[in-house]
C-alpha cells in the first residue's frame, strides 16, 4: 500500500531539484518500499497472508483455464456450430465474472486501477483478458459458420477476422479499463495488428504495395504518443509496443519503393534517439541503434544494386552498428550530463561545501 507521505516527500524533492520530474514513480515506489519495510510485523503478517491468497487464486485461474481448454479441446470435433459458440461463450462469462469478483472481494472494482496490490490486479486482468479472448473465438467460430453459408470462403475470410479482432480489441480495453496489466495492453496490440490487416483487404488496398506499412507506421506513432501521455499504465511495454510497430511499418514500406523504407527507417531512428535524450527510455535507444543498423546496408544495397556482395553488407552493418552506438553513449552522456538531479548519484544530488 502507498503510504500516506510519499507524495509530499515526493513532491519536495523534486522541488528541491534533487530528484528529476520523471523520476517521481520511482522514487515513489522505493519510499513506500523502505516505509513498508519499517512497519511493525503484524501488519507485515497480514500482508504475507494476502499475497499468498493472492498467488493461490493466481493459480486457481490458470488451472481454471487449463481445464477449460483441455475440455474444449477434447469435445471440439463432435460439437455442433451452436455448442460451440455457446460453450466459448459461457467461458468469456465465467473467466469475466471470476476477473469482476476478484476486484469486488479485494475492496470494489474501481480500486483495481489504482490497487498497490500487483498480483490481485494481474489475476483480474488475465481473468479478463482471457473472458475477451473467449468472446472472441465464440464471434470467429459463428462468423465461419456464417459466411460459408452465404458463399465461399475465400471470397469474404475478412468478414471472419474483422469481427474476431474487433471483439478481441474491444474486450481487451475493456478489461484494461477496469484492471489494467500489461496483459490486456499486449491483447489490444495484437488484435490491433490483425485488424489493421484484414480492414485493409476489407478495403482492397492490401494488394496496394506498402500500404501495411504506412497503417502500422501510423498506429505505431499513435500508441507511443498514448504512453507518453500516461494512457497505458505500463508505459515501458507501450514503448516498446510503439517502437516494434513502427520499426515494423517503416521496413513494410520498402514493398513500394526502397528508398522510402529505409529514408523511414532513418526518420525513426533519429526521432528515437531523440526521444530518448528527451525521457531516457530504453525502447527508444533499442529502437535508435536498430534502425540505423537497418538503415546503411539497405540503403547501400540500393545505391549499388546489389553489387557490394554479402561480405561488404556485413562490413557496412557493423559499422553503422557501431556508429548507432557511439551515436547512442554520446546521447546518454550529454543527457546525463545535463541532469545535474539525477538520483543515485550523490556527486550530483549533494555537493558540501569545500573548506578554504
Amino acid at each position: 500500500m502507498h503510504d500516506p507521505h510519499t507524495p509530499g516527500l515526493v513532491a519536495a524533492l523534486v522541488d528541491s531539484g534533487l530528484l528529476a520530474p520523471n523520476q517521481r514513480q520511482l522514487a515513489a515506489d522505493v519510499i513506500d518500499r523502505e516505509l513498508g519495510g519499517s512497519r511493525s510485523s503484524l501488519p507485515a503478517a497480514g500482508g504475507l497472508r494476502r499475497t499468498l491468497a493472492e498467488v493461490a487464486g493466481f493459480a486457481g485461474a490458470g488451472l481454471l483455464i487449463a481445464a477449460v481448454f483441455v475440455f474444449v479441446a477434447q469435445q471440439w470435433p463432435e460439437l455442433s456450430v451452436a455448442t460451440r459458440a455457446a460453450l466459448l461463450a459461457a467461458t468469456s462469462l465465467l473467466l469475466c465474472g471470476a476477473g469482476l469478483g476478484v476486484g469486488i472481494t479485494g475492496g470494489g472494482i474501481r480500486r483495481l486501477r489504482t490497487d498497490a496490490s500487483t498480483l490481485r490486479r494481474h489475476l483480474a486482468g488475465l481473468l479478463l483478458t482471457g473472458s475477451a479472448g473467449a468472446a472472441a473465438g465464440a464471434v470467429l467460430v459463428l462468423s465461419i459458420h456464417l459466411v460459408e453459408r452465404d458463399g465461399p470462403l475465400e471470397e469474404r475470410g475478412y468478414l471472419i477476422g474483422m469481427s474476431a479482432s474487433a471483439t478481441l480489441l474491444l474486450g481487451s480495453l475493456a478489461g484494461y479499463l477496469i484492471a489494467p496489466t500489461a496483459f490486456g495492453q499486449l491483447a489490444a496490440a495484437w488484435s490491433v495488428f490483425l485488424l489493421s490487416g484484414f480492414v485493409l483487404e476489407g478495403l482492397g488496398w492490401h494488394e496496394i504495395a506498402g500500404t501495411q506499412g504506412v497503417v502500422l507506421l501510423v498506429v505505431g506513432a499513435a500508441w507511443l504518443v498514448i504512453t507518453e501521455r500516461g494512457w497505458w499504465r505500463e508505459r515501458q511495454i507501450g514503448q516498446a509496443v510503439g517502437c516494434v510497430l513502427t520499426l515494423i511499418g517503416a521496413q513494410l514500406t520498402m514493398e513500394l519503393a526502397a528508398w522510402l523504407g529505409y529514408s523511414l527507417t532513418f526518420a525513426v531512428a533519429v526521432a528515437a534517439f531523440a526521444a530518448y535524450a528527451r525521457g531516457h527510455a530504453a525502447a527508444y535507444l533499442v529502437l535508435g541503434v536498430v534502425g540505423t543498423t537497418l538503415v546503411a546496408p539497405e540503403a547501400l544495397l540500393d545505391w549499388t544494386d546489389g553489387s557490394i556482395g554479402a561480405a561488404g553488407v556485413l562490413l557496412v552493418a557493423g559499422a553503422s552498428l557501431l556508429g548507432a552506438s557511439l551515436v547512442a553513449l554520446g546521447v546518454h552522456r550529454s543527457r546525463t550530463d545535463a541532469s545535474p538531479g539525477r538520483p543515485g548519484d550523490p556527486a550530483r544530488t549533494h555537493r558540501p561545501p569545500q573548506e578554504e
